[in-house]
């Protein structure tokens, strides 16, 4: 029943959608032998061009690193930042990030200059390996106004002073990143509910694969510009409804909805669109009637046929797993009355 209940999430949205939260868990990952990365994420609210110019100018690492900053971006060259709104660089108190390479838009790889800092963690022998911490930031577009950024700390090892000095990176880096989010102005908003203007109106059918249950979902619009869908589960031991609201959050500039289900569970998130036209349902969670939580991810989008296509995957031991798919098909049910009094 989880699974046919996740799959029915999936179409109920209409396609029920999750990323993963925009601030992830730090994770610490291990490699051969005794080496240890560190892997950090953040999501902003922002476009890919406005992301990168935060890293790779001067103007833009100054609305977050530090008051006084300049980026001579090539490989060789160096971000270079003062905490003293009244100092220049080159000033007491100006710390240096060797840009060691990069691809425009995707990667950044970044190596401190410890050779003047003073910590408990920096001890003789992490100072003699120096040379040997990076950190790559990567830089992906989730969709117009959407950017997830992932930082990998490498040259830890699996060594008591290497986990003490691993412990502070990851708060401060933390830290970073929170500076990095509130510094950002997110992107007007896309109007992602234009983009489902195909459903509406209709009622649309689709089967699940490995049974005989399928989905039933119509959708319409509401006063005050939302929009509602209502979806019922047939085919399997007991029907199984849910109704979805979207609409609009003016002071979040995005669209965002609420699910409930007859089973008691809800689940609400925002909606962005991308690019290409897929639809993507993010920073949600579905909260079962018993109290767990399920993290889902997937997309929604219209084929050449016309047909609504969605996937989904529920997040399970620390993985994504291969996510399912249906595809919805318009049918001829004038609306949700005629649904609820058997069309399908």
């Amino acid at each position: 029943m989880r699974l046919l209940l996740a799959a029915a999430l999936l179409v109920a949205t209409p396609a029920f959608a999750i990323q993963p939260a925009p601030q992830a868990a730090d994770e610490i990952i291990e490699g051969p032998g005794d080496q240890l990365t560190l892997r950090q994420e953040v999501v902003l609210d922002t476009d890919l061009d406005t992301a990168w110019s935060m890293f790779t100018t001067g103007e833009g690492a100054a609305t977050w690193m530090a008051p006084v900053a300049e980026v001579d971006l090539r490989p060789g060259g160096a971000i270079r930042t003062n905490y003293d709104p009244a100092a220049a660089i080159g000033d007491p108190g100006t710390t240096e990030l060797r840009i060691v390479n990069f691809a425009p838009k995707r990667i950044l790889t970044l190596q401190a200059d410890l050779s003047e800092v003073e910590a408990d963690w920096l001890t003789d022998a992490i100072r003699a390996e120096a040379d040997s911490f990076y950190n790559v930031i990567t830089f992906d577009a989730l969709g117009p106004g959407r950017t997830r950024i992932v930082s990998w700390g490498t040259g830890y090892r699996d060594d008591p002073d290497y986990r003490t000095m691993l412990g502070f990176f990851v708060r401060a880096n933390r830290w970073t990143f929170e500076q990095l989010a509130a510094a950002v102005e997110p992107t007007p908003e896309v109007d992602a509910l234009k983009a489902m203007a195909p459903l509406v109106g209709s009622c649309w059918r689709g089967q699940f694969s490995g049974g005989a249950a399928y989905d039933i979902m119509c959708v319409e619009t509401m006063p005050g510009s939302h929009l509602r869908s209502r979806h019922i589960v047939r085919g399997a031991a007991s029907d199984y409804r849910g109704e979805t609201v979207y609409f609009r959050d003016p002071e979040a500039g995005i669209a965002r909805f609420h699910y409930y289900t007859s089973l008691g569970a809800f689940s609400d998130g925002d909606i962005m669109l991308a690019e290409d036209g897929t639809l993507l349902f993010e920073n949600i969670r579905h909260r079962t009637a018993e109290g767990s939580i399920l993290d889902i991810y997937g997309t929604g989008r219209f084929d050449e046929e016309g047909r609504w296509v969605a996937t989904t995957s529920i997040y399970a031991d620390g993985a994504w797993p291969e996510p399912s798919t249906i595809v919805m098909k318009r049918i001829d049910c004038e609306n949700w009355d005629a649904v609820e009094a058997g069309c399908d």
